[in-house]
């Protein structure tokens, strides 16, 4: 896998401003990552804010999954789950995308 090339995390939800703690791993007072309006704006700056923990979560599921295959049988790296997976995380470094 290439390495991500968005704002590294953690992000915070500051009233519906989606901010990065840090930029290119220097702290500042907070980088300005994205503004959730509507009347959803909350939810969506939620979801927002969870995504690099979701990105390295689903990094270390599939490192999980890969490594179960030879020591454990698991045979069903083809399953749809992990192919939605790989899909996912290609989608948010922007490969395969439609731009």
């Amino acid at each position: 896998m290439s390495e991500p090339k968005f704002t590294p995390g953690p992000w915070v939800n500051v009233t519906r401003y989606i901010e990065s703690e840090k930029e290119h791993g220097i702290v500042n007072d907070g980088w300005r990552i994205a503004e959730c309006m509507g009347s959803d704006g909350d939810a969506n700056a939620h979801l927002i804010a969870a995504a690099p923990i979701l990105y390295k979560a689903l990094e270390a599921m599939l490192t999980y999954t890969a490594d179960l295959n030879p020591m454990q049988g698991f045979d069903d790296l083809d399953h749809d789950a992990v192919k939605q997976a790989y899909y996912a995380l290609a989608r948010a470094r922007g490969e395969g995308c439609v731009k």
